[in-house]
């Protein structure tokens, strides 16, 4: 196994929970496929929103993901991104 993700679902709102690659096997694509594979299961379900508190350091990949800003959360490291991707 070189990367896995997890979701989960509270109050309505469907969150990327997990979202983890081998450091030997990033930039190849394998987290954009793990978040494809989680948005096709949720567009199954007719889920059409999926939201991440996003790492800072993970921004770019969230939005080239195409993931959106939208808001921010208070986490025990502080104030982090809320983004969301629309599932179509």
């Amino acid at each position: 196994m070189v990367g896995f993700a997890t979701w989960s679902e509270a109050d309505g709102v469907v969150d990327l929970e997990d979202l983890f690659v081998d450091p030997g096997w990033r930039r190849r694509g394998i987290a954009t496929r793990l978040v494809d594979r989680i948005a096709q299961a949720l567009r199954e379900r007719g889920v059409r929103r999926l939201e991440v508190t996003a790492n800072p350091h993970a921004l770019g990949f969230y939005r080239a993901a195409g993931f959106v800003d939208c808001g921010v959360a208070d986490t025990v490291f502080g104030a982090a991104p809320r983004m969301a991707l629309a599932i179509r």
